[in-house]
């Protein structure tokens, strides 16, 4: 529809490796795809800057640089999180229904705190958070709900989530920076593996099947700009005017 990535004013350079075969995945997974173009825009979506992307020979849809390769793009290396590291700092401990909150309460998370569950931000409520978060649940914000950083924090904190469904923003649901402009590092570590939230390495058709699975989603008028967002396994949705 009218979904883009950049803009005329800020081009963004968008590079695509095609590494998601073989279809059906094998151990092999993933390779390099041989065949099809792994970039379809529709209606009136739009790439605003310079693209490249392994096998791409349709550039509509694309100005301001446009298409430019459509080959020579290596497979990107993702990056990691020391999760050993923020699990082990986690001293403080609340459960999901703690850490929630609805109907216009304010409460505060204490730094390095592990919440046990579901954490559920609802109808105006707001939750202040001082630092490190470790969710076993997923997170979901929604009704205007707001996540917000406070204000002494200066280091952008991480939140990490390990349920199935992730993050869920949604209906005017907010992360919202401090005055400083620090926002949060949110990262979910669910895959479709036996390892998981713990997995340090997945491939083949777990990675496969792991992809398929959306576990940031943000839609309806959610507002996460100020957030670094990361899905370690899986995916990120984006529609509807998130």
């Amino acid at each position: 529809n009218t979904a883009q990535i950049g803009s005329v004013a800020t081009p963004v350079a968008t590079q695509v490796a095609h590494y998601t075969c073989p279809v059906p995945a094998t151990s092999a997974y993933p390779s390099l795809c041989s065949t099809g173009q792994p970039i379809t825009l529709t209606n009136q979506a739009h790439i605003y800057g310079n693209v490249s992307a392994n096998n791409q020979i349709n550039g509509n849809g694309m100005t301001n640089g446009g298409l430019v390769a459509s080959s020579g793009v290596p497979a990107p290396t993702l990056p990691d999180y020391d999760r050993a590291s923020h699990k082990a700092a986690a001293t403080n401990n609340l459960t999901g229904s703690q850490a929630s909150c609805w109907g216009n309460q304010q409460i505060t998370w204490p730094a390095n705190v592990k919440i046990t569950g579901t954490v559920n931000l609802s109808n105006n409520c707001q939750v202040t958070m001082s630092g490190p978060v470790w969710i076993t649940g997923n997170l979901n914000i929604s009704n205007r709900g707001i996540l917000r950083i406070a204000s002494g924090v200066t280091t952008t904190p991480a939140i990490m989530i390990d349920g199935s469904g992730g993050l869920n923003l949604a209906n005017q649901g907010t992360v919202a920076a401090n005055s400083a402009g620090i926002g949060p590092k949110i990262i979910t570590f669910w895959a479709n593996a036996s390892c998981s939230p713990d997995c340090t390495s997945v491939t083949g058709t777990q990675l496969a099947s792991s992809q398929n699975q959306a576990t940031i989603n943000i839609s309806n008028q959610g507002l996460g700009a100020p957030a670094e967002l990361y899905a370690r396994w899986s995916k990120i949705q984006v529609s509807n005017g998130g």
